[in-house]
């Protein structure tokens, strides 16, 4: 019956996937546009400078210095003066805000922001082949993929098991 739903589901560009939450461990399941055409682009809240800064903040967070994947506060409210267009920083604050309530990233009580599993579930194409393997880690058992876990120390970075946080060992 899955396998039925999930044919049906790819003729509508939509596809259904399950995720571990890194921080939780608990299973989501999304059903995820998979057409990224002008048309579904043109379908988003927000403005193409919104979207500019989107995109630079999930850059930030994936190329972060020693595969931290996130940003501190600071430095996020920062990239909206860095770009072609600046925002204002009420306005970038405001953006940032309005990407947490919406669940497109997370917000930690040291200040400090991260991808959610939501953007971890519906940009992974956009992340794998934007960031390719020398940012984009997995995990060795479920093969998902990984920001918030624990990388093999006898490794360098980039290379080598991770485990998600929230893994159940």
């Amino acid at each position: 019956m899955y396998d039925e739903a999930t044919k049906h589901l790819s003729m509508l560009d939509l596809e259904i996937r399950q995720f571990r939450d890194q921080q939780s461990g608990q299973h989501v399941l999304a059903l995820v546009n998979t057409k990224a055409d002008k048309l579904i682009q043109g379908a988003t809240r927000y403005t193409a400078n919104e979207i500019a800064f989107i995109k630079k903040l999930v850059e930030e967070i994936f190329k972060a210095r020693r595969e931290a994947y996130s940003i501190p506060s600071l430095e996020a409210v920062r990239l909206g003066s860095k770009l072609r267009t600046h925002l204002t920083r009420d306005a970038t604050e405001e953006l940032l805000k309005n990407l947490v309530d919406h669940r497109w990233i997370d917000y930690s009580s040291d200040g400090i922001y991260t991808l959610s599993t939501r953007s971890l579930l519906e940009l992974r194409n956009y992340l794998q082949n934007e960031f390719g393997e020398e940012h984009y880690h997995t995990c060795t058992h479920c093969k998902d993929l990984v920001t918030l876990g624990i990388g093999c120390s006898n490794n360098p970075p980039g290379y080598g098991s991770r485990v998600p946080l929230g893994r159940e060992r």
